[in-house]
């Protein structure tokens, strides 16, 4: 009887490894839910559109995952890298068992885009753009997709009225009305830095140019990036 006893259990475990080995050597996924749990993590990020082909790996102890993350094409280089080290982070400190996990960071064309653009009166796509930035009257929003406008509107900018740093509440307004593009003439360090490190691109626009036009030139990608600040006044600060 207790030879029998040793020999299932034996089997048992035996099985048990064997079932592991055989899903390895499949490169089946062996938790379904951690990996789920991994996915939503990245998909949180800020920067990322979309994950796929996440795998996990076991070895021993520990484990090793591998997965491949969108981001937009027009992203910088060292902010893909800066996504990366983020998702490893964040999953590695979730899951302690994650012994390193590679990031296949892909980019991808975007195709919903809004875009922010300071203009001087409230009157839809024929609204007037402005050079400046901070001090600006209104906001329009312009709501792309596949280069087809599908929604447009404008939006008082109540940072105006603050008596500093008009530019930094200006760049703040657009980042919670989650803009993925700014046309502007000019802005301050501060705001550029702060639509920047958010993953908003910054177009240089030509002053006194209807929304309508602006949004052609944007399209036909015929606008060119800023890449320093521009600063027209202090009030763009």
């Amino acid at each position: 009887m207790a030879g029998l006893a040793i020999g299932v259990y034996v089997m048992k475990v035996g099985l048990w490894f064997g079932k592991d080995a055989v899903l390895v050597l499949m490169d089946a996924c062996l938790s379904p839910q951690k990996a789920r749990e991994m996915k939503e993590i990245a998909e949180k990020v800020r920067g990322v559109r979309g994950v796929h082909d996440l795998r996990l790996h076991k070895s021993g102890p520990v484990s090793f995952g591998e997965m491949h993350v969108e981001v937009e094409e027009a992203l910088p280089l060292e902010k893909a890298h800066e996504i990366s080290d983020e998702i490893e982070e964040k999953i590695r400190k979730r899951f302690k068992d994650i012994e390193s996990i590679t990031i296949h960071v892909e980019p991808v064309q975007k195709q919903k885009i809004k875009v922010g653009i300071p203009v001087v009166e409230d009157n839809g796509l024929e609204s007037k753009t402005s050079a400046h930035f901070g001090n600006v009257p209104f906001f329009a929003f312009i709501e792309l997709e596949n280069n087809q406008t599908r929604n447009a509107y404008v939006k008082v900018n109540r940072t105006a009225k603050i008596a500093k740093k008009k530019g930094i509440g200006a760049a703040q307004f657009l980042v919670n009305e989650k803009v993925d593009a700014v046309l502007a003439g000019g802005m301050g360090e501060g705001p550029f830095h702060l639509l920047r490190d958010s993953l908003v691109q910054v177009y240089i626009l030509q002053k006194g140019v209807e929304v309508r036009e602006a949004i052609q030139l944007f399209e036909n990608n015929k606008l060119e990036k800023m890449t320093v600040p521009i600063e027209k006044n202090e009030n763009d600060r």
